[in-house]
């Protein structure tokens, strides 16, 4: 159920009221804090309600979501179980900043754009695990237990396995169907992930990818579909979308996610380059936004100025760039195709793999950011010549 539709819904229980304003990191997280007239509060995730049926009248829908609320009220005060019962729950990066103070606990990374979290399906709430709820001392050992015990839960709760359905577009375009509201929980599983794209692929003599468009909508799209084109009409109004996560392509390489974007015929090619772009983008802003106003207000920073990432396109390729101003010592910019080293209105670009290979004491990585950004020195004339 749509987050608007809930609250209104929420709001004509007689005996419920939304708190406004809403908790900030609960909100980003998805979940609605209501409050029931005997004082106790539950945070609960719209999503995980299911929406209204074939034939099912706005009164008997309404009247299920109240009943489903009664049903929650007082039903968690004994379960108070911890991160050992979560389920994974991949994110998009940003969903990893603070927020309001509180930080969403991460447990692992499964590609430069992609974290994932836990999460407890409590009674009455969909729980995130907040970094404070996990042990302050843990290590990468730590993580990687953490996230194993949350994959096995996940094959535990779903005894039979990955499930697939079609989504109206032909068997070359399914969608993973459980459990209902964890089903991206399947991406953090490479495993089981991999077994089932190489066993699409094998059935059909052709490649498979998966797609994380959202928190509930994992895609299998064979690569040499010709649905291509009302896929990515479906993936566009993922990229902005508040539960989105990252809606690109991408298969499993050596035990790893790899993107991949299919050998597409223009103007798809172009469309999928653009949605690449734009979906790094809805990602690396926030988490620009954050270092620039970290830097503003402490006045001391390891950069001088945190770049944008921006996009570009010409008649042959579409580009990511950053600008590198030559007034300033050290810039921090995301990973990006280009690197524009500025001065005034004119410069020059140069490839970021280019500037790594020739000048490598340029480029070291920027401490604690995800996705990752580089810190560039400013060269001297010389290195200018060499680059250029």
């Amino acid at each position: 159920m749509e987050h608007d539709e809930a609250v209104r819904i929420f709001s004509l229980h007689p005996a419920v009221e939304v708190l406004s304003p809403q908790p900030e990191d609960l909100a980003e997280l998805g979940l609605i804090l209501l409050r029931f007239d005997d004082g106790e509060t539950i945070g609960l995730n719209p999503e995980l309600i299911p929406p209204a049926g074939p034939g099912e009248t706005e009164e008997a829908f309404i009247e299920r979501v109240h009943l489903e609320l009664d049903a929650r009220r007082g039903s968690s005060e004994d379960d108070e179980r911890g991160p050992e019962s979560a389920l994974p729950a991949p994110r998009s990066a940003d969903y990893f900043l603070p927020r309001a103070g509180a930080r969403l606990g991460q447990v692992g990374r499964l590609t430069d754009f992609i974290g994932v979290a836990l999460a407890i399906d409590e009674p009455n709430a969909l729980r995130m695990v907040m970094e404070r709820d996990l042990p302050a001392d843990r290590g990468e050992l730590d993580d990687f237990q953490l996230l194993s015990r949350a994959v096995v839960n996940l094959h535990d709760m779903e005894d039979d396995g990955l499930a697939l359905r079609e989504v109206g577009l032909g068997p070359d375009v399914v969608a993973v169907t459980s459990p209902y509201g964890h089903e991206v929980a399947w991406f953090a599983d490479l495993g089981t992930m991999g077994q089932v794209l190489q066993a699409c692929g094998a059935q059909s003599g052709s490649e498979w990818v998966a797609i994380p468009a959202a928190r509930n909508d994992l895609l299998l799209v064979n690569s040499a579909t010709e649905q291509w084109e009302p896929v990515l009409e479906m993936l566009e109004t993922k990229v902005e979308a508040r539960d989105g996560i990252h809606p690109v392509p991408h298969v499993v390489r050596e035990g790893r996610w790899v993107r991949y974007i299919p050998p597409l015929q223009e103007p798809l090619w172009r469309r999928f380059q653009t949605l690449r772009l734009r979906s790094e983008n809805v990602i690396h802003a926030p988490q620009r936004n954050f270092l620039q106003e970290s830097l503003l207000e402490s006045g001391e920073s390891e950069v001088d100025y945190v770049a944008e990432f921006n996009g570009a396109a010409s008649e042959t390729e579409i580009f990511s760039w950053a600008a590198v101003s030559l007034a300033l010592e050290r810039t921090s910019i995301p990973r990006v195709d280009r690197v524009f080293f500025a001065e005034g209105e004119s410069g020059h670009r140069v490839s970021f793999d280019d500037l790594r290979a020739r000048l490598p004491h340029l480029v070291m990585p920027h401490p604690g950011t995800y996705p990752p950004r580089y810190i560039v020195l400013r060269p001297s004339e010389e290195e200018l010549t060499r680059l250029f």
